[in-house]
């Protein structure tokens, strides 16, 4: 054990006393090695830090006037409302040389005949088979083709507003009233 000075009253004390018993002062603990250690990395970081960001400021750019850009107005693209549509059926039907034909049956209220067309090009398609979608105006003679598939009653067909096919080569066909007789 050491012998220390007091800082307040100068006499000797002990170096692990935590006051000094003639006039009570608290005694001063001195770092450690391990204490000082630990100080100088957190100043070499801190320090680091400091260099780091002050050199990713940007560099201030010259003011250049800019040049006078003519722009055109953008070009108004032709919305389409969504289809209100309800699902009524679907059928699948594998064939025998390994295509299929899927059949579907919508009721809507709609007579968008584009909005119709760009409903149907969406639904399931393969290069292996035929895809008929039907539109029908009056939900209580909108056929289920789940089991008839394009066998439907003849009793629909006045209901039926627009057909779309979509055959194996990726053509597409679309008409309005596809079973009304235009021969008249």
């Amino acid at each position: 054990m050491a012998m220390i000075k007091c800082k307040e009253c100068k006499k000797k004390i002990s170096s692990k006393a935590k006051k000094c018993p003639h006039c009570g002062a608290p005694v001063p603990k001195k770092m450690g090695c391990f204490s000082g250690f630990i100080l100088i990395v957190f100043i070499v970081i801190v320090i680091y830090y400091v260099a780091v960001s002050v050199s990713k400021k940007p560099a201030q750019k010259k003011m250049v006037p800019k040049k006078e850009v003519k722009r055109t107005p953008p070009v108004q693209k032709q919305v389409i409302p969504k289809l209100q549509v309800e699902s009524v059926g679907y059928y699948k039907k594998d064939n025998d040389n390994g295509s299929y034909t899927r059949v579907f049956s919508f009721y809507t209220k709609s007579t968008n005949f584009e909005s119709i067309k760009n409903h149907a090009e969406k639904q399931m398609w393969s290069r292996n088979g035929l895809t008929v979608v039907y539109y029908f105006n009056d939900r209580n003679n909108t056929p289920d083709v789940t089991f008839t598939g394009n066998e439907f009653n003849k009793k629909y067909e006045p209901y039926c507003i627009a057909g779309f096919w979509k055959y194996t080569n990726g053509k597409t066909a679309f008409n309005k009233y596809p079973f009304k007789d235009n021969s008249k």
